[in-house]
């Protein structure tokens, strides 16, 4: 007998139990983490700088308790820039550009910082692999699924369009992993047009390799010029294209609600992300709270629901922990049942209610 197909779709607060933070902490940490203990602490904290003075021209911050949301910076900056409009006076495209990417290294940055490995995420990984034909739809940039994936041996991919740097022959093998923010050991080649993922080993590409860091962009801020040079001597002797040689960057889709998809590996991904969704018998969300800048994904849920080959039988569970407007959400999107809701998080699904679901299916 085949094993019923699942979707998993996972959101931040899934990495939340490996012990990275949720989309509010990340805000919260956004100019708060400590600069020392990284490996370039002059760089890191001239980042902190330019994004503590842009939140104060910007967003008039000044109150260390009430920090502005991720959506509203990355959609200010992405709504002036992306149509070569300043914001405010101060701010053109070219120094926009240069927060957006200082922006995406801090949150890879904080994310890399706090990562644990974690028995829950094991257990729903591997039962759902054993039970299920499994295929995970994921929001998160970081790579806690990959890194749980190698520890319990379980092969994974994620889609036709991406590439491996380390062996291409694996990469339509295993569970289908599919990014649709893209994913923090990406990186991108604007030459040859090629997406490349590197394995978790070798950690996260974007962020180690210094992807989104330009000289030019501390420049133009009028950085101290040891900064500048600190920039210039990052190691990049591994973001090269090794197929045109060209230098490789990253494309990743922030909290924005204008996110860049324009990239067609992107869209082949949210393609490959319908289809799996559309041919499972069951989704089951785990710490994805639905927000509103999601507009387009929430489309591709509700499309892929009404055109499911199931014919209304499609099961929906969605685990949450403690978020009552979430739950809204989901209850108004889909016309789910309380009972359909669960606010025990991840630990407390794995406990009590994983076992009921398995045998559903």
């Amino acid at each position: 007998m085949p094993k019923p197909k699942l979707s998993l779709i996972l959101g931040a607060g899934f990495s939340c139990e490996a012990s990275l933070p949720s989309t509010a902490q990340l805000s919260e940490q956004f100019i708060s983490i400590s600069t020392t203990d990284t490996a370039h602490p002059a760089i890191e904290q001239e980042i902190t700088e330019r994004l503590t003075a842009f939140w104060q021209d910007v967003f008039f911050y000044r109150n260390p308790a009430v920090k502005p949301a991720l959506e509203d910076h990355f959609t200010a900056i992405d709504l002036a820039a992306n149509s070569g409009h300043h914001l405010g006076t101060d701010y053109g495209p070219r120094k926009l550009r240069a927060i957006r990417r200082f922006s995406i290294h801090r949150a890879f940055q904080i994310l890399d910082m706090r990562y644990r490995s974690s028995d829950p995420i094991r257990t729903i990984l591997s039962r759902l692999n054993e039970t299920t034909e499994l295929s995970v739809v994921s929001v998160n940039w970081d790579i806690v699924v990959e890194n749980h994936f190698r520890e319990l041996g379980i092969a994974y991919h994620y889609g036709s369009t991406v590439k491996s740097l380390g062996n291409p022959s694996q990469d339509t093998a295993g569970v289908p992993l599919l990014k649709l923010h893209g994913s923090a050991n990406w990186v991108y080649c604007d030459s040859c047009r090629t997406l490349f993922s590197s394995p978790p080993s070798a950690g996260k590409a974007a962020l180690h390799q210094g992807t989104f860091l330009e000289p030019e962009d501390f420049q133009i801020f009028d950085s101290p010029q040891y900064v500048v040079d600190a920039v210039r001597t990052l190691d990049r002797s591994h973001d090269v294209c090794h197929l045109c040689g060209c230098r490789m960057t990253a494309r990743v889709g922030t909290f924005s609600y204008r996110k860049d998809y324009a990239i067609q590996q992107f869209q082949t991904i949210w393609h490959e992300a319908f289809d799996s969704l559309r041919e499972s018998a069951a989704w089951l969300f785990i710490g994805y709270s639905m927000p509103e800048a999601d507009f387009e994904f929430k489309q591709i849920l509700k499309s892929a629901e009404l055109t499911n080959q199931r014919k209304g039988e499609l099961r929906k569970l969605v685990v949450l922990l403690r978020d009552s407007l979430a739950a809204k959400r989901y209850k108004r999107f889909f016309g789910l049942t309380s009972a359909q809701v669960s606010q025990r998080g991840l630990s407390g699904f794995t406990k009590n209610g994983f076992d009921r679901l398995l045998k559903r299916l």
